[in-house]
C-alpha cells in the first residue's frame, strides 16, 4: 500500500497505481483532491481524503511507501511536523520517498513562480518566499542527511534531475 502526501491533482498516483494494490493520497486543498478526483475517476484501487500533512489520518505503520513528490515536501509549512507524520504511518524497515528542489533550481523557482502568478517578496540560500505565503524550500545533500538523521531514519539521495533530489528514508526500529 501506497500514500501520497500533499497528493495534489494526482499526476503521482495515476503514474504508480500500476505498481500498488491500493493507493492513498492526501492533500490540503480541496481544489486539488477533485482535480485528483477527476483524473483518477473511480477506480477502486484509490481513495483520496482532505488532510493536513501535520496530522495524517492513517493508523501507525500502515503503509509499505509514504510519497510526496513535485517539491511538495519543500512547500509544507512545518517539514520536520510532517515528515514525523509520514514516518509514523510507514511500516518498519519501509520507505518514504521525497522528491525535492536542489540548491540549483532557484532559478527555476523564480521563473516557475511568476509564471504562476505568484509574487516572490524575497529569496535566500534556502528557499524562496512569496507574498501569497508559499515557502519554497531547496536542499542540499547534506541537509537531507541531517534531517534523515534527526528522524532517526537511514537516506539515500539520488539526483533526479540538475535541479532536484530524491531521497529515500528507511524508518529505522526506535530503539536503534
Amino acid at each position: 500500500t501506497l500514500l501520497d502526501v500533499g497528493c495534489g491533482t494526482g499526476r503521482s498516483l495515476e503514474a504508480i497505481l500500476g505498481k500498488a494494490s491500493k493507493a492513498y493520497g492526501i492533500d490540503f486543498s480541496k481544489l486539488r483532491l477533485n482535480e485528483a478526483r477527476k483524473l483518477l475517476g473511480q477506480n477502486p484501487k484509490v481513495k483520496l481524503e482532505h488532510a493536513d500533512a501535520e496530522s495524517v489520518p492513517y493508523e501507525d505503520s500502515k503503509f509499505d511507501y509514504v510519497i510526496s513528490t513535485l517539491n511538495t515536501f519543500g512547500n509544507f509549512e512545518n517539514p520536520d511536523k510532517c515528515l514525523d507524520e509520514m514516518l509514523r504511518v510507514t511500516k518498519q524497515d519501509r520507505e518514504v520517498i521525497l522528491g525535492v528542489y536542489s540548491q540549483a533550481a532557484l532559478g527555476t523557482q523564480l521563473e516557475t513562480y511568476k509564471q504562476v502568478g505568484l509574487t516572490v517578496e524575497h529569496f535566500d540560500g534556502e528557499a524562496v518566499y512569496t507574498k501569497e505565503g508559499l515557502v519554497s524550500r531547496r536542499f542540499t545533500r547534506e541537509k537531507l542527511k541531517e534531517i534523515a538523521k534527526k528522524h532517526r531514519a537511514k537516506i539515500k539521495v539520488i539526483e533526479l534531475t540538475p535541479i532536484s533530489y530524491i531521497a529515500i528514508l528507511i524508518k529505522q526500529s526506535p530503539d536503534l
